[in-house]
């Protein structure tokens, strides 16, 4: 029997499964295998539970898929929704367009302590080079080196 996780994270997600994607690449880059994923779906169509399928299998725990109706912009009650479902003992909440260090969780878990909350930084990119953004881009790690943000940089 597989133990709990220690680490359940929860992605708040709405429409855009290109970016889930890449998102669950960044994740399976992840030094530190002991989380597990709970999408938070604020009313998303079939392509995003798509994505959430193929996936599945290449994580050490299930995916859940946390769905609710489309009634408006409703992100909150459904990341409650999705707390409910988490198993691990310790949440991180990421956005459904953030793609992650491939150390982001190892360092959260190292430096989580009781009654503390843990806050980051993101860098916001534009929607030209989101577009271009692949998952060969994260998967090789490209995107972690100062080098792809100067040849794109504009």
């Amino acid at each position: 029997m597989t133990a709990a996780p220690t680490l359940a994270l929860v992605i708040a997600v709405h429409q855009r499964p290109r970016i889930l994607e890449l998102i669950f690449q960044s994740l399976e880059n992840q030094t530190w295998d002991g989380f597990e994923i709970v999408l938070a779906d604020d009313g998303s169509d079939e392509p995003v539970a798509d994505v959430a399928r193929r996936w599945e299998g290449r994580f050490r725990f299930p995916i859940r898929h946390v769905w609710q109706e489309n009634h408006g912009f409703r992100k909150t009650m459904a990341v409650n929704r999705a707390v409910a479902e988490c198993t691990g003992e310790y949440l991180v909440f990421i956005d459904g367009d953030c793609i992650l260090h491939h150390r982001f969780l190892e360092r959260h878990v190292a430096r989580r302590r009781p009654r503390q909350v843990l806050s980051g930084r993101r860098v916001m990119l534009d929607p030209e080079l989101t577009a271009r953004l692949t998952l060969d881009d994260v998967r090789a790690r490209r995107i972690e080196q100062p080098s792809f943000w100067w040849r794109h940089a504009k």
